[in-house]
């Protein structure tokens, strides 16, 4: 039986219809001022129902039951107190896995999308790739999309939340990722010394958002961990730490990448050269905002 069909079994005939439904609710996101409010309204309705966009479109006609249409309600009432959409749904989707995200965890962003492809064109140019660290790892979205990538490298996911490691452990464990090694703790410290020094790639999302911006930021952010967005009164105190830690880390000819904020782009490449790094390349978003700044170490 086709997800379609079986899915009529679930509907009564005199019933409001899932146009109806969907209908409803997109009105409600969009007095909220909740961006694309009939997308979001169609994922809640996929999600409990368990079926594809395609088939909730062709079917908008068939009648819901009430049990559904009192999850569905419930589930609108939590987006209407702007609690995230992944947050509601229980995951996000990121360069193509699924991961798990809930309270405690940073949501992963498209623009760390771009971040995790400029690792992957470093780490193919690398003639040897043993050691990944990655710095503030939160759902391990990118520890566990490079070790996808490259079973043969040891990957250190670092987080000092205990809640975001829940989520990474949750990730690794259902995705069957075993070179991935989640510890907890700030920057390095948590890695074995004798491994310092041997690192061939240091990958980090560090918080770089400035103190006295976040109030202003959209209401989801505030259910989000303040630590993995707050970068200090100036926005760079994140990767400060993590620039020092990768030094640490790095061996000769080793590799840093990491996202930026807006405007961010000119300290940065300061602090790389402070730092002991060299080639160091700015990457642009899709709005042509330089996001993703790469260095190779030397030491100073």
């Amino acid at each position: 039986m086709n997800q379609s069909l079986s899915t009529k079994k679930q509907f009564k005939n005199k019933a409001p219809g899932v146009y109806q439904l969907l209908t409803w609710a997109a009105g409600q996101f969009r007095a909220c001022g909740i961006e694309a409010p009939q997308r979001q309204a169609q994922e809640l309705l996929m999600h409990i129902l368990g079926i594809s966009r395609v088939c909730l479109l062709a079917e908008s006609g068939l009648k819901i039951n009430s049990g559904i249409r009192g999850r569905f309600k419930d589930l609108v009432h939590k987006r209407l107190e702007r609690i995230p959409l992944q947050y509601i749904l229980g995951y996000e989707d990121f360069m193509g896995i699924r991961l798990q995200v809930g309270p405690g965890v940073l949501i992963p962003r498209p623009e760390t999308e771009l971040l995790a492809a400029e690792a992957y064109r470093i780490c193919r140019e690398m003639k040897s790739l043993r050691l990944i660290a990655d710095l503030g790892t939160g759902s391990g979205n990118l520890a566990l999309n490079l070790a996808s990538r490259f079973p043969k490298a040891l990957i250190y996911g670092v987080d000092s939340s205990p809640q975001a490691l829940y989520w990474a452990r949750r990730n690794r464990r259902r995705l069957k990722t075993g070179r991935v090694r989640l510890l907890c703790g700030d920057a390095e410290l948590p890695i074995p010394r004798s491994r310092y020094g041997n690192f061939s790639l240091v990958v980090s999302n560090p918080p770089y958002i400035l103190s006295s911006d976040i109030p202003g930021l959209q209401a989801e952010v505030g259910y989000e961990p303040r630590s993995a967005l707050d970068g200090g009164p100036d926005g760079l105190s994140g990767i400060r730490r993590m620039l020092k830690a990768a030094a640490r880390l790095l061996h000769p000819q080793g590799a840093l990448i990491c996202e930026i904020g807006m405007g961010q782009a000119g300290a940065v490449k300061k602090l790389f050269k402070k730092n002991g790094f060299v080639d160091i390349k700015v990457t642009p978003d899709w709005q042509n905002i330089p996001r993703i700044v790469s260095g190779k170490w030397r030491s100073p």
